[in-house]
């Protein structure tokens, strides 16, 4: 009896719901139209407005898109990736910047470079240089009397030279002469540029083997007006009979050329 009531009481309402008219979709008007539209039942004779006579504006639509938060950070990172290097010790530097430094400091070096060459040229050219300019051996005035060697040295530069010091030695070989020591020291002096010291002798004894080779060496120590020390060494040994002005200009003496003796013989810095 129940059931039978509900499933009447469906049927009415079924029934009611279908004999209602269907709802219209809802019209969507623009604010535009609804300002243009006309009252119908306004029987004025105003006259619409310059705006109203003009056409409708058109609507201008700007599309805003939004950028993609993950897209955008990869772009900055990829510019940022070619702006600077790698990291290096936790800093960031940028290509421009290291570039830029490394060019002023190879501007800096070849600068240094330059003023440095410069100025070693220029003390090349200026410094002292002190080295022998004449050297022959004396005989003796009778057979017995030693030989004696006389050298001169110069000063070759363009400064003068300090504390120039020379030491002279020689003998007359009684056969292979290995050792050559310097002796006593003869002299201690300023040599002036292009200036000539002489007089600088050493006597050498003899021995009953006169046609024995005489050998005559020495080394001379100074400073230049750079403080730098230098040092010429030399060695030379008789080679041929030749004649020389006397001492003093008077007379001639009777003695030997000499020429250099070994490769390492003669050297200087």
């Amino acid at each position: 009896m129940v059931q039978a009531i509900i499933l009447v009481a469906s049927l009415l309402i079924a029934a009611n719901a279908a004999s209602q008219p269907q709802p219209e979709a809802p019209q969507v008007k623009t604010e535009q139209k609804s300002k243009s539209a006309v009252n119908p039942q306004d029987n004025t004779n105003q006259k619409p407005s310059a705006a109203c006579e003009s056409s409708a504006p058109v609507p201008i639509s700007v599309t805003c898109v939004q950028a993609n938060p993950s897209e955008t950070k990869s772009e900055k990172s990829s510019e940022e990736g070619s702006e600077y290097w790698p990291p290096l010790l936790g800093y960031r530097v940028k290509v421009t910047d290291s570039l830029l430094a490394l060019f002023t400091l190879g501007v800096w070096w070849a600068t240094w470079r330059l003023v440095r060459g410069a100025d070693k040229t220029a003390k090349h050219e200026l410094r002292a240089y002190v080295g022998v300019e004449h050297v022959h051996i004396e005989k003796g005035e009778v057979l017995a009397s030693p030989h004696c060697g006389k050298i001169v040295i110069r000063n070759f530069g363009k400064t003068m030279a300090k504390d120039t010091q020379i030491w002279i030695n020689g003998v007359m070989a009684d056969g292979e002469v290995t050792d050559f020591p310097l002796g006593d020291r003869k002299s201690k002096t300023v040599v002036m540029p292009n200036e000539s010291i002489g007089g600088l002798e050493h006597e050498i004894p003899v021995h009953s083997n006169t046609a024995a080779p005489i050998y005559l060496w020495g080394r001379i120590e100074y400073k230049d007006v750079f403080k730098i020390p230098h040092w010429t060494k030399f060695r030379f040994v008789n080679y041929k009979q030749d004649y020389f002005p006397g001492t003093g200009g008077g007379g001639i003496s009777i003695g030997w050329a000499v020429k250099t003796s070994g490769e390492d013989s003669n050297d200087a810095n």
